[in-house]
Formats: C-alpha cells, structure tokens, sequence
C-alpha cells in the first residue's frame, strides 16, 4: 500500500464519495473491505476487496512523505468516516 499526502488530500476533499469508492465491515481482528470500487482513490492506493486492514497492516503502510505519523492518522480518520 501507498499512501502520499496528495492521495490523502484527495481523500479528505472528498467526504461525500468516499462512502460511495469503499465500505467497510468491522471485525473482530480489524476492518474488511466488503465493496471498493474500481479506480477509486482506495484502489489507487493499493486495497482490494476482501482486504482485512489491522493495526499490524497499518504499520506497513508505506508513506512517501517526511510526516509518516500525520499521514497515517490522517488516513484512520477517513478509514472512520467509511466504517459502518
């Protein structure tokens, strides 16, 4: 996965369509992706349907940018705003 400060903005400009791009189901272990649209910014940013986001996975994420902190809370914010 790949996460820059351009896709995250991107993301934040767009609260509306987000929930229409991925939705996701929260689980016991972490958060699935139960519908994501393609070329959407999620799918730009490397998800795929059926992807289980956990804490670990979150770790993994590479960030292309000096702030990596701020940009993953940044991207838990938006992942909040298409949880239901």
């Amino acid at each position: 996965l790949t996460l820059t400060s351009t896709l995250i903005e991107e993301m934040e400009n767009s609260w509306g369509e987000l929930l229409y791009q991925m939705r996701l189901r929260r689980e016991e272990t972490g958060l699935r992706i139960v519908e994501i649209q393609p070329g959407s910014l999620f799918a730009r940013a490397g998800f795929t349907q059926g992807d289980l986001i956990t804490d670990k996975a979150l770790e993994g994420i590479r960030e292309i940018d000096v702030n990596n902190e701020q940009l993953t809370e940044r991207f838990l914010q938006i992942l909040r705003h298409v949880t239901y």
